[in-house]
């Protein structure tokens, strides 16, 4: 795995969480998610989990159902709100790109 990646991933589980300007996502606990890949996405579903995670949007904050990987982006399923989408492009800083 690539050590950015997984250092993103262990991220969502730190206090601080992972931020990337725009949004911010963590976990306070454990987390159960289901992973389904399809044709031309791959769907991360949270399931069964003690607490969901916590994303904070700027101004906002929500709880996030899912995740819906595609080719160039996905969106972020949130309870109770419509799906956010988003690009790859757009949460990668400089270093990466």
């Amino acid at each position: 795995m690539n050590e950015e990646i997984y250092q993103q991933i262990r991220s969502i589980f730190s206090e601080e969480g992972f931020n990337n300007g725009v949004f911010n996502i963590k976990v306070k606990d454990e987390l159960c998610i289901d992973i389904n890949c399809e044709k031309d996405h791959i769907d991360i579903d949270f399931t069964e989990s003690p607490e969901l995670p916590e994303l904070s949007i700027k101004i906002s904050n929500a709880e996030v159902d899912g995740i819906t990987l595609g080719k160039r982006g996905g969106k972020i399923k949130l309870k109770s709100l419509p799906d956010l989408p988003f690009l790859y492009k757009w949460i990668q800083t400089d270093e990466n790109e």
